[in-house]
């Protein structure tokens, strides 16, 4: 929340406040509608004739008719429905038609405004929808009222000034009438007369004062005030501390206003304050304890202040505290065990804090516990059984780190719990049977846990009162219970990413009409539906059925009037997409990825015409032509992997202005990429690699200052770069590789400092190399593989140059002379030992950051002499090729440094001298290829102990002496060390002069011995298995092997590049 969102007093709130502080109006309304006998007077004629008349000008609104049916000539009116008479004359004194839904039938002439001994005028919680000053009129004649009460009825426009002529008011509330404002009159003229007031409530009205004038006014015009309820009404600065004259104050509201200040400390010093509520004031700094501290204090809320920190204090028993409301701020430590002092305790909401621990507090003395949310926070531990607060109705504890299982008392003892959310956190075993037939749930929330084991049948199913059943991301496995299925209230299902098994077939969904969400993606289910099936779910909404093995388009979907979410992918429907699907006005998101449709029902649709559709995504089909032109309001577009083979019209970007994410990837579109892309305004990503796109790429795309992904590889792009990137660059990964690109990099790229990936590989680039780019903070990934650069590797002006580095290619180019030695001692992130914790992490932008959608990048290098296209690269892979340049000279010694490397490439290249011996403390190393080059002397020892290496190649150079054995060294095949005439020792044929020979060892241990392996989520390969198994490496790589390592191209791998957190 915000600082300027709207905060707004709930019903039950409100209902607390007029409890605790207005008990004379209960009173009133218990003597008007229970207690009517002790009214001695009788209700005048003329007062009864006034209300009939009344009534009749309600008569065309059929809702206050109902509720007015007590109001009959044959009655007294003092015992009619909303009516309080004076107990002496009769006098209607008393009239509340709050709640009546009216929105027509009173004006200024209104029989209302001749009731002249109105004390009481209570028409809150109605629809009038007309300026108040239309009736201001009428309220001159009621002098005599004491309470009046226009809140959330719908009036606009300017305070009437003839509210400040009733003198004998004490309560006045105009809360949230609708769009209100105090400008003419003014805060001080509107209280001017109003000396007696003692409760004034204006919430959602526009005042626009700062702190210091709006406290003058009320200190001077209403200084008895004891409830004070401004939220909402544009004050700003912080509060005054002339406050402190409204010595009777005891309840203060100002959230939602601009305070913009630290806590006032202040208000400790009032002395009966029983309510304090300042959420979303933009409050910052330390909260003080001392308010929790305070003898009178009942509810504190200050949630929604994200810049407030605190902690709790340690509570003693005389403690009055009922409401305590912390969420979305910075309040954090361990929740003290004193908490168990907090017996009158009622509702206590710390959502999005920064709590953490265990819960220490046994909750055993929150017996009047209602409303319970500690969700997004770090605790930790059991869950706390709230065996005690049996008159719980909430839980949500979800986004937490709890453990353990959940306890059976959520399902017997909390016979009040209505919503119960423990998604988002650690907790396994079993479900308790008793949450599904518990006699008041009607939100169960389990999502994204351990949880395991079979769902059983239960009993009684269809006296449920469950609405929503969330037990997705689990591991719960079986049949999908038939005991849901006859839960006649059921709104939501949702099982996605589990292990359920079996047959579901569409007609087993007859007795849910109101379901209107559904979702059973990534099981192991089978969805079964025919064409008879085409009257039911006719509410749905939300239809997920991802990976359900459906043949076919559901065509009950036909009749639903609501659908808004269709996800049919990675299914095996067949044929082409039927207009139908088309057809739902509140159609905004339709995935029907990873099929086998190939065309569209003719007549082609014109998706220009779908205002609504949001998210269309089509990817991995054999969808060909038409190419769609999408729908003016896309935000996510896919259209990757299919066989369109036409252009791309050339006013495309004018329906893709308000889209995020773009890709027409890995298709067979050509022609040139149209300038109306540029209009692109709020794109993020824009994916058109694998293509045959031709000619220049515009140069207005690098203007595009919201882009963070541009992939533009393999095409057929030809000239220059563009020359010119934005101010505001906010580029992560720029791929233009495997295109005819000629020319030097453009110096106006530095400009991208967000920039993490930069593959210009396999080009026609020339110049040298771009020594500025060691200035981007950000960059992981570095290739400029395959081009025409040339000249010298120059040491770094900066000690800080490509700190962030992780993957450098610079090979096939034509680079010259020795490589400085102080070029490799700040590249960090090859220095570091990654912790076991970041062995899965993805380099990846993630976008739409509510749907929990990322973009992975990928990259295509050489490594294990091998060409790969790495698809997921991990943070912890670190790769450097230099290979295939004119490099001289000895290798640095400072490459030793770089501990957490896992391929080092320096082949085909001019290096003399001795391999460094130092090369041993790279104990992460999986590959090192040294080959071709110039080197002499021996292979250290030391390399031997390197028990992750599972390539390695020394051949053709100059190597002499003996080959160190070892577990890696023995599986290195002789090709890995040919071409040295003057090695010796296995796995070559050649003796040791002078050298015992050495033990036998078995030809299957020497053995290059090689291993290929594809899981769902990964491509990866090993080679040289011994006790290094390159499995990182192995893990991140799709493989593309290419004429440079074999005869023949075998193959290429690649996945997806887009999946959900």
């Amino acid at each position: 929340m915000t600082a300027n969102t709207i905060y707004r007093i709930n019903i039950s709130d409100r209902l607390q406040m007029k409890n605790m502080l207005m008990m004379f109006w209960i009173s009133t309304l218990f003597l008007s509608f229970h207690l009517p006998s002790i009214v001695s007077a009788t209700c005048p004629e003329e007062q009864r004739s006034l209300l009939m008349k009344l009534k009749e000008e309600f008569s065309m609104n059929s809702d206050i008719e109902s509720k007015l049916s007590s109001w009959s000539t044959e009655t007294d009116c003092c015992f009619w429905n909303g009516i309080t008479c004076d107990s002496e004359t009769g006098n209607v004194i008393g009239l509340d038609l709050s709640d009546c839904s009216i929105s027509v039938g009173i004006n200024s002439s209104s029989s209302i405004f001749n009731l002249q001994h109105l004390q009481r005028l209570n028409l809150a919680y109605n629809y009038f929808q007309f300026q108040l000053n239309t009736i201001s009129s009428g309220f001159g004649n009621l002098s005599h009222l004491t309470h009046l009460n226009l809140s959330n009825s719908g009036f606009a426009g300017q305070i009437p000034l003839v509210i400040s002529s009733m003198r004998n008011l004490i309560s006045l509330d105009i809360s949230y009438s609708s769009i209100l404002k105090l400008q003419d009159p003014d805060l001080a003229t509107l209280l001017n007369n109003l000396t007696n007031l003692r409760e004034l409530l204006l919430d959602g009205v526009n005042i626009s004062m700062n702190g210091h004038e709006w406290c003058q006014i009320l200190v001077e015009k209403v200084p008895h005030l004891r409830v004070l309820s401004l939220s909402n009404c544009n004050l700003f600065g912080p509060i005054h501390d002339s406050l402190l004259q409204l010595q009777h104050l005891a309840h203060l509201n100002l959230g939602g206003n601009e305070l913009s200040s630290v806590f006032p400390d202040f208000l400790t010093s009032f002395s009966y304050l029983t309510s304090l509520r300042l959420g979303g004031c933009n409050l910052h700094g330390w909260f003080p304890e001392s308010i929790f501290l305070m003898a009178t204090l009942q509810i504190i809320d200050v949630s929604g202040n994200p810049l407030l920190k605190g902690s709790l204090p340690e509570f003693s028993q005389a403690s009055s505290l009922q409401v305590i409301r912390l969420s979305s701020t910075k309040f954090s430590g361990k929740l003290p065990e004193s908490m168990d002092n907090l017996a009158s305790l009622t509702e206590l909401q710390l959502a999005e804090c920064d709590f953490f621990g265990s819960i220490q507090s046994s909750f055993e003395s929150f017996t009047d516990l209602v409303y319970l949310d500690l969700s997004s926070n770090n605790f930790s531990g059991s869950i706390p059984g709230l065996i005690s607060s049996r008159k719980i109705s909430h839980v949500d504890l979800s986004n937490n780190g709890f453990t353990g299982t959940i306890p059976s008392s959520f399902g017997k003892g909390l016979v009040k719990l209505k919503i119960f959310d423990l998604h988002n956190n650690s907790l396994h075993g079993m479900i308790p049977s008793s949450l599904f037939i518990h006699p008041r749930i009607e939100q169960l929330i389990l999502r994204s846990n351990k949880l395991t084991g079979q769902l059983k049948e239960f009993e009684n199913a269809s006296y449920s009162l469950l609405k929503v059943i969330d037990l997705s991301k689990n591991q719960l496995k079986g049949p999908v219970p038939l005991s849901f299925f006859e839960i006649r209230g059921l709104a939501r299902l949702e099982l996605y990413s589990n292990f359920f098994n079996g047959t579901v077939e569409a007609s087993m969904f007859k007795g849910l009409k109101g379901l209107t969400t559904l979702d059973l993606s990534d099981n192991n289910l089978s969805f079964i539906t025919n064409d008879s099936d085409v009257s039911i779910l006719s509410e749905i909404a939300t239809f997920r059925m991802g990976s359900c093995n459906i043949t076919q388009f559901p065509v009950f979907l036909k009749n639903s009037g609501f659908l808004f979410h269709i996800d049919l992918s990675n299914n095996r429907i067949t044929g082409e997409i039927p207009n139908w699907i088309w057809k739902f006005a509140d159609l905004s998101h339709l995935n029907l990825s990873r099929n086998m449709l190939h065309g569209f029902e003719k007549p082609v649709p014109d998706l220009s015409l779908i205002t609504s559709l949001s998210v269309l995504d089509l990817h991995s089909n054999m969808l060909h032509q038409p190419f769609l032109n999408p729908p003016p309001n896309i935000v996510y577009l896919d259209y990757s992997n299919n066989k369109f083979s036409s252009t791309i019209p050339l006013n495309i970007g004018y329906s893709l202005y308000f889209a995020i994410f773009i890709s027409f990837s890995n298709n067979s579109l050509s022609g040139e990429l149209p300038l109306s892309l540029c209009r692109i305004g709020y794109a993020q990503i824009l994916d058109v690699s694998d293509n045959h796109f031709n000619g220049a790429i515009p140069s207005c795309l690098a203007l595009v200052d919201s882009l963070q992904v541009l992939k533009l590889r393999n095409n057929r792009f030809q000239g220059v770069m563009p020359r010119k990137f934005g101010e505001e660059c906010s580029l992560r990964t720029l791929d233009l590789s495997q295109n005819h690109l000629v020319g030097v990099l453009p110096r106006s790229l530095e400009k991208c400092t967000s920039l993490e990936v930069l593959d210009l590989g396999t080009n026609q680039l020339n110049g040298s190399f771009p020594s500025w780019l060691d200035t981007l903070p950000m960059l992981r990934v570095l290739v400029l593989r395959s081009n025409n650069f040339s000249g010298l590797i120059r040491q770094s002006h900066t000690d800080k140059a490509f700190q962030m580095l992780q993957i450098i290619d610079l090979s096939s180019n034509n680079f010259q002379g020795t490589l400085p030695s102080e070029w490799f001692r700040s590249w960090e992130a090859m220095m570091k030992q990654k912790k076991e914790s970041q062995s899965y992490q993805v380099l990846k932008v993630t976008f739409l950051e509510l749907s929990g959608m990322y973009y992975q990048d990928s990259v295509i290098m050489t490594s294990k002499g091998l060409e790969m296209n790495f698809e997921k690269i991990l943070t912890i892979f670190t790769s450097i090729s230099l290979s295939d340049n004119q490099f001289k000279g000895d290798i640095p010694e400072s490459l030793a440094n770089l501990v957490s490397l896992k391929s080092l490439n320096l082949s085909k290249n001019h290096f003399t001298g001795l391999i460094p011996r130092t090369l041993m403390n790279l104990k992460e190393i999986e590959s090192l290829d040294l080959s071709e080059n110039k080197l002499s002397g021996k292979i250290p020892a030391g390399l031997a102990t390197l028990t992750f290496l599972s390539v390695f190649n020394v051949s053709e150079n100059s190597l002499a002496g003996e080959i160190p054995q070892g577990p890696q060294f023995n599986t290195f095949s002789a090709a890995s060390f040919e071409g040295n005439t003057e090695l010796c020792g296995l796995p070559l044929p050649r003796d040791c002069q002078n050298e015992l020979p050495p033990a036998n060892t078995s030809q299957s241990s020497r053995a290059p011995s090689s291993h290929w392996g594809i899981d769902r989520d990964f491509f990866w390969i090993g080679f040289g298995f011994g006790e290094g198994t390159g499995t990182v490496l192995g893990v991140i790589a799709g493989i593309f092997i290419s004429n440079m390592c074999l005869s023949k191209r075998i193959g290429r791998f690649s996945c997806r590049s887009i999946r959900p957190l």
